[in-house]
């Protein structure tokens, strides 16, 4: 048998073929090598050229501006200064206190629903309850100014919207992109690149937080 394998040459064709493979191998190899343990130029350009690096810093990207220009982040640092703006004659430190005891049980929370549903899901939920509530809160804010009515028993709202906004936000919006930033990229990268989505999001949030008083100022 052996003797006919050779005597057509389906012996050194088999041979020939699995050293391309083996060559191919250690090519592969050493890119491997070479990538890993490369420097920071290399893992900068295997960031923004491969699609397993720009797609997922895409993504990440428009996480955190939504994150960011939602308003989550403005309504937590800004927090006293709405509740005083709602009823002056509340205890502003207090109502921030109870808010920051909402995001501590809420983190909580988080944890299980993070290991009990798809963050898609929880993405969207939390987007539409976070709108709900800013969108009842905005329209009691307006209607207690305009009727002007000292002691309104319905200043209560504005500051339950706000809890419940703030549980709304912990769901999905405020915790899961900060999550994700170490789990979209591969190893070789992922120091590099979580990084850089850190910085990029601390950018948006201070494009976010010094744009309240300017846009409070022009809508009013």
């Amino acid at each position: 048998l052996y003797k006919s394998d050779a005597q057509f040459g389906k012996i050194p064709a088999a041979e020939q073929h699995f050293t391309t493979i083996m060559k191919e191998n250690e090519i592969k190899l050493s890119e491997a090598r070479r990538s890993k343990h490369g420097g920071f130029s290399t893992k900068v350009r295997a960031l923004f050229l491969k699609p397993t690096g720009w797609k997922p810093l895409f993504i990440l990207f428009l996480l955190f501006l939504f994150q960011q220009f939602s308003g989550i982040y403005i309504t937590l640092f800004y927090a006293v200064t709405w509740f005083q703006k709602i009823d002056p004659n509340w205890n502003a430190y207090q109502c921030s206190v109870y808010v920051g005891l909402t995001r501590f049980f809420c983190s909580m929370v988080n944890t299980w629903l993070l290991r009990r549903y798809k963050r898609r899901v929880l993405c969207i939920i939390s987007s539409l309850g976070m709108a709900l509530c800013m969108g009842v809160s905005g329209y009691y804010t307006y209607v207690i100014k305009e009727d002007a009515i000292e002691n309104d028993p319905r200043s209560i709202i504005p500051v339950l919207c706000l809890l419940f906004y703030v549980c709304a936000s912990m769901v999905g919006m405020l915790t899961i992109p900060w999550t994700m930033t170490a789990e979209l990229f591969p190893t070789d990268i992922r120091g590099i690149a979580q990084s850089m989505s850190y910085a990029m999001a601390n950018i948006l949030m201070f494009a976010a937080v010094q744009s309240f008083r300017s846009l409070e100022a022009f809508l009013g």
